[in-house]
């Protein structure tokens, strides 16, 4: 199954799910990216609150 670019922009944009797309493979991301970006410091260390 293939899709245009229009296609994927579209779907995209739309928030209809999140892709990624590596070495010319489309990769539906959704499942693994329910939330948004966070900062997380290292192990057994807590990030600043500021940031």
């Amino acid at each position: 199954m293939g899709y245009t670019p229009q296609e994927i922009s579209s779907m995209a944009n739309a928030n209809e799910c999140a892709l990624g797309i590596y070495y010319g493979l489309i990769y539906n991301l959704t499942e693994y990216v329910n939330f948004g970006p966070s900062v997380q410091g290292p192990h057994s260390e807590v990030a600043p609150s500021a940031v």
